[in-house]
Order: structure tokens, then C-alpha cells, then sequence
């Protein structure tokens, strides 16, 4: 990340990231308080055209992640660092808990078809 920021410009940190390891059925998930965080808008940008899914989590109004056509933006409605990051957090912390649930669920019904 470091060698990107340096000889790239820090921009371009995540785009990085995405065009190595992203694939077209992939999410990705970026967390940025403004939702103007231009590292983030390209490697949303990118993941989109590559057709992977898409969820920002933002504060305020959801800045410009709200405006780039992500599948989902979710803006905490404040302008309070850090009310819009405790709430990042658990909104995190439930994304997790459905995922692992769902991964169980799914481990359940491929044991059930054996």
C-alpha cells in the first residue's frame, strides 16, 4: 500500500487492491465518514464496472458515494465523526452477523443433501 501511495499517488491505494483481487461476483465494502474519499470513489467505480456489488457506508448525506450508483450507500444522517463511526461499527458488526449466519445456513443445507 505503501509503494502505491508513494509512486502513485495515495489515491489510487484501493483501486490497486481491486484490480488484483476483485472478480465480477465479489462486494466490496468501503467505509468512509465524508463518502468523499477519492481513494474509495475509484475503487468503487472500477469494482462496479467490472460488475461486482457494491456497499458504501458514509455520514451525512452519504457525499459522493451517494451519487456514483453503488447497489447500496448507507448514510448515518449526522455531521458528528463520531456518532457516524460508532454507527459504522454496528452497522459492521450486523453485516458480519448476517453473513456468518447465512455461510451456516448454507453449510446446514449442503450437509442436509448428502
Amino acid at each position: 500500500m505503501t509503494a502505491v501511495g508513494n509512486d502513485v499517488g495515495f489515491s489510487h491505494v484501493f483501486l490497486r487492491q481491486v484490480i488484483a483481487m476483485l472478480r465480477p461476483a465479489d462486494l466490496l465494502i468501503g467505509v468512509s465518514t465524508s463518502g468523499n474519499s477519492d481513494n474509495l470513489i475509484k475503487a468503487f467505480l472500477h469494482a462496479k464496472d467490472m460488475g461486482a456489488k457494491t456497499i458504501g457506508l458514509a455520514g451525512g448525506s452519504g457525499g459522493e458515494m451517494a451519487t456514483i450508483g453503488l447497489d447500496h450507500c448507507l448514510a448515518v444522517p449526522s455531521d458528528s465523526i463520531h456518532r457516524v463511526q460508532e454507527c459504522h461499527v454496528a452497522i459492521y458488526h450486523v453485516m458480519w452477523d448476517l453473513v456468518h449466519t447465512l455461510l451456516a445456513d448454507e453449510r446446514g443445507n449442503l450437509n442436509q443433501n448428502k
